[in-house]
């Protein structure tokens, strides 16, 4: 297990209190990185129907494809009797709908709550839990778990900072492998080798990579196309332990930069280092978020700038690793940070990129991503 069965206890108490707060009798959890957070079990076939439910008080109950119960077994501190699967013969909604009668959540006095923002659960499945759970209602449930995921115990801490060191590998050796005449997918090659050996599980995004023409894609995986002269380069890593998951971008240039590029990114890592100064428990989000955002559009580097400069950071499965639904870093917001939160936090302008996964200490901050924040200049 990655946890103690204290710590997942105590994690499911503050779900319940959270649960009985909002008069339901128990909660139907989809997301994977939830039940990950909650019980422990993993796996990377959660495209398949997966549910862990938790009732206001009392025993939770998780409910898998038969093919993955070696998992639970392997994976999470429930004991058997917690656990209960479904075969493939079988429909998943219809099995649920059994167990919430059986526990008496269909004929309860409150309503059922279900995570309908999740992404693992489809339209049809959600209908026809709908109907299973009747007469009793159903009522959104979203949020509950990943507002208690967003403060992170020192064993969490410490699986982040594990990520983060390695990550920091697979950056370093990408900007080491960098050449003229290489191919975007051989930079990548050496940094997914890199990290693989350093530790790193399946990381919850790939890793982005692209040059030239394309440094201004989103979200770009690495191709076949030849680093050439001149080419500005954008790297966003990512690594995992235990799920959780560490990330950082940088921008490399291939040769000399142009004046105009070294310009950008000296303002925009000025602008972070800024807002990095700033973080800390009862700083005002939007404060930080100005901090970033708003000397880059009076530098008239972009016309506008609506996307998060942040956003918090945690148990990752493809195809994402944040908690951005629940906090993330825009414009006028009035959330205040606290101790134990993670963040990776972003700039970026005319392509070019940096970040960092920054960590809220008791007095300030922390950057656990630790290779240097500057232009790498490669060649």
């Amino acid at each position: 297990m990655a946890f103690s069965p204290q710590e997942y206890r105590e994690r499911l108490e503050k779900v319940q209190t959270a649960i009985q707060q909002r008069g339901m009798v128990g909660l139907v959890v989809n997301s994977p990185h939830n039940i990950c957070y909650l019980t422990g079990y993993h796996t990377s076939g959660y495209f398949a129907y997966q549910v862990f439910l938790v009732p206001a008080e009392g025993e939770p109950l998780l409910l898998v494809r038969e093919l993955e119960r070696p998992n639970a077994d392997e994976y999470s501190w429930l004991d058997r009797d917690q656990q209960a699967v479904y075969l493939d013969n079988e429909d998943p909604p219809v099995v649920t709908g059994r167990w919430l009668a059986k526990l008496g959540w269909t004929e309860a006095g409150k309503p059922i709550g279900i995570e309908k923002t999740c992404f693992t659960l489809a339209v049809a499945d959600f209908e026809k839990l709908c109907g299973t759970a009747s007469p009793n209602t159903v009522v959104d449930g979203s949020g509950i778990v990943d507002r208690v995921r967003l403060i992170k115990s020192p064993q969490e801490i410490a699986y982040v900072r594990r990520a983060a060191a390695i990550t920091d590998i697979g950056m370093r050796t990408g900007l080491a492998a960098l050449a003229i005449g290489k191919k975007e997918l051989e930079i990548a090659a050496a940094i997914q080798q890199a990290q693989t050996l350093a530790g790193s599980e399946y990381p919850s995004l790939p890793n982005y990579l692209s040059s030239g023409y394309r440094m201004t894609l989103g979200h770009a995986t690495a191709t076949e196309k030849v680093i050439e002269a001149g080419d500005v380069l954008k790297f966003e890593i990512t690594s995992s332990i235990r799920r959780y998951t560490a990330a950082m971008m940088r921008t490399a240039v291939m040769g000399k930069p142009t004046g105009k590029v070294a310009e950008v990114a000296d303002l925009l890592i000025r602008s972070q280092d800024r807002a990095f100064s700033m973080m800390k428990p009862g700083a005002v989000a939007g404060e930080i978020d100005a901090a970033i955002r708003q000397p880059v559009l009076k530098a008239g580097l972009r016309k506008t700038y609506y996307s998060r400069v942040g956003y918090s950071l945690g148990i990752g499965f493809p195809p994402f690793s944040g908690e951005w639904e629940t906090c993330d870093f825009m414009e006028g917001d009035t959330w205040l940070l606290q101790p134990g939160m993670i963040f990776h936090m972003i700039v970026n302008a005319n392509g070019i990129s940096f970040s960092e996964t920054i960590l809220v200490t008791e007095t300030g901050s922390e950057r656990l991503t630790s290779l240097p924040r500057e232009l790498f200049v490669a060649g």
